[in-house]
């Protein structure tokens, strides 16, 4: 079964135009960063991850990253309480916040104000792809990737993943 030309098309314009950004993903669910990571990883992004947000931040200490992935509910901080340690930091980092699904409606005032920059499902990894392009500021407006509902999105990282992996051999 091939892939869709055009999303095809669609990714090779979104690898053309990322240049390797490094990227924390921070989620209790090894679920969530397993999908991420490869999803992201494939997409051309530098991928590192964290299950909790102690790790995170030992991550941020020692190494540069230019966008943080945070879930929503972390088992040893409150999703304020870790975006004030994210401010903590002298360098500042560009924050999205990965809502369980349904999306809750997140408390933008704290959050926005504390660094997170946007909020999107975690368990559509199309929707994840293009606001990490909206806010790492990619070209990547032109790539229509369409979002699929969520028991759609498993199959359709296979499919993207096997794309790539023959792609890259």
């Amino acid at each position: 079964m091939g892939m869709n030309p055009q999303l095809s098309k669609n990714i090779g314009v979104a690898l053309e135009c990322q240049q390797q950004q490094k990227i924390l993903i921070v989620d209790n669910d090894e679920r969530v960063l397993r999908v991420m990571h490869s999803f992201l990883a494939n997409a051309g992004f530098d991928i590192r991850t964290a299950a909790d947000g102690r790790i995170a931040l030992d991550i941020l200490q020692s190494q540069e990253c230019d966008l943080v992935l945070v879930a929503d509910h972390l088992a040893d901080f409150s999703l304020n309480g870790f975006l004030s340690e994210l401010q903590r930091f002298a360098t500042r980092h560009s924050v999205i916040v990965m809502e369980s699904d349904p999306p809750r409606s997140w408390d933008a005032g704290p959050c926005r104000s504390a660094g997170a920059s946007k909020a999107v499902n975690k368990w559509r990894p199309c929707e994840v792809l293009g606001a990490v392009s909206e806010v790492l500021s990619f070209w990547i407006d032109r790539v229509s990737i369409e979002c699929l509902p969520a028991p759609s999105v498993m199959l359709h990282c296979r499919k993207l993943l096997t794309a790539f992996s023959r792609r890259s051999q």
